[in-house]
């Protein structure tokens, strides 16, 4: 089926009468005067957004280089922004959120569990394979208790992370160690080496 085209190339084939909202797909929410839009900008982008009483464009897709932009034109394979609520604020702005939850959560979890971001590096054997990771984890398994401590992963030429730097709940780095010597940390704020305050 072709709309507005004598020439379609697909099952359904829609030639846009203009590069905007006006001119792509709407599908509205029942009972509602906004929904979902979708069509492709006088930039080349493909443009996933809202219309009707919202009309931002959240999404845009740069077919030629593979890119994604949300909330903005995109610069690289994954670009996020978000203007900030004030100019002239004092405290960061939320952009991106990583979750971990519960499956079922009627009982406390364990130390240890939380969200993680991956960065994997190229490999001619397995390509691409575990480089690095970003942990926020929880500290206590008592769901009551939310201290949590940021740990950094490194590869040793492996496919496991091993732990290289923690950031405890109480702001005490710990390089290589997991022992929080409290005489050392109180000093200087740090563990160094498997031997703390070697």
């Amino acid at each position: 089926v072709g709309i507005g085209t004598t020439s379609p190339a697909s099952a359904l084939h829609l030639d846009q009468p203009s590069n905007n909202q006006a001119g792509g797909i709407y599908l509205e929410r029942n009972g509602s005067s906004y929904g979902l839009s979708l069509f492709v900008d006088s930039s080349g982008y493909g443009v996933i957004g809202g219309n009707g009483s919202f009309t931002p464009s959240l999404i845009k897709l740069d077919f030629s280089q593979e890119y994604v932009g949300i909330g903005t034109s995109p610069e690289s394979i994954l670009h996020v922004e978000k203007a900030l609520s004030s100019d002239t604020q004092s405290t960061p702005e939320t952009i991106l959120t990583l979750s971990a939850k519960y499956t079922n959560t009627g009982a406390d979890g364990a130390a240890g569990a939380g969200p993680r971001l991956l960065f994997e590096i190229p490999d001619d054997n397995t390509n691409p394979r575990p480089g690095a990771a970003i942990d926020a984890v929880k500290e206590n398994g008592d769901d009551g208790v939310s201290n949590t401590a940021l740990v950094f992963n490194i590869s040793q030429n492996d496919s496991t992370l091993d732990e290289a730097m923690r950031i405890d709940s109480a702001g005490v780095a710990m390089f290589g160690t997991t022992d929080d010597d409290p005489v050392f940390n109180n000093a200087v704020g740090a563990s160094i080496g498997s031997n703390s305050g070697s």
